[in-house]
């Protein structure tokens, strides 16, 4: 693993740029290179009733949502009413929802999961066009994209969009991590009786 982390959680990598410079610049230098872990998901919650959207965290005795940002943006949808000037006072939501509006085709009503992931999507392409004026003979990084899903009884997930490593000292500069390039087979295996006993 790399050493060095940043994280971006709920809708889109956008917010993240401000303060981009100051946070790659401060990562450790391992092998004359600075290396750093990207993680940016959406998340989506899972109850135990089978409900998405809703998750009952420790020591809260009400549902909470996840992810409330998408959410809100799925009802606007649904109810042919949109937000679109931008709020000041919420800058982030307002350009999340320019973001999933501008993905989606006139009419669409994508449900919660939906969203969920055309943001993971999003993300990992800001990611890809963000990360496109890093210069590979000085930084050495790792980007894992995905869905962060909140489970019953505190569990969480991850379901994998892109798991990669960026470097000049990479042949073609890229390569993806095959992290669950075998998952299938191995939940087959699992499901298999045991030849034993």
């Amino acid at each position: 693993m790399l050493p060095g982390g940043v994280l971006a959680q709920y809708g889109i990598t956008r917010c993240v740029i401000f303060t981009w410079n100051q946070r790659i610049t401060m990562q450790p230098i391992v092998n004359d290179k600075r290396h750093f872990a990207f993680y940016a998901m959406p998340h989506i919650a899972i109850s135990k009733d089978g409900e998405v959207g809703n998750v009952y965290r420790y020591g809260i005795q009400k549902v909470s949502h996840a992810c409330g940002a998408l959410e809100a943006i799925g009802k606007e949808l649904l109810s042919g009413r949109l937000k679109l000037e931008m709020d000041m006072q919420d800058v982030e939501q307002t350009i999340i929802r320019q973001k999933i509006i501008s993905s989606i085709n006139y009419g669409d009503k994508p449900d919660l999961i939906e969203i969920t992931k055309l943001a993971s999507q999003i993300i990992s392409q800001d990611i890809q066009n963000l990360f496109s004026v890093v210069d590979t003979s000085v930084f050495k990084y790792a980007v894992m994209t995905g869905i962060q899903i909140h489970g019953p009884m505190d569990t969480n997930w991850i379901y994998p969009q892109e798991f990669y490593v960026v470097g000049s000292d990479i042949p073609g500069g890229k390569e993806h991590l095959s992290v669950f390039e075998n998952l299938e087979q191995d939940q087959e295996l699992i499901m298999q009786p045991s030849a034993v006993g």
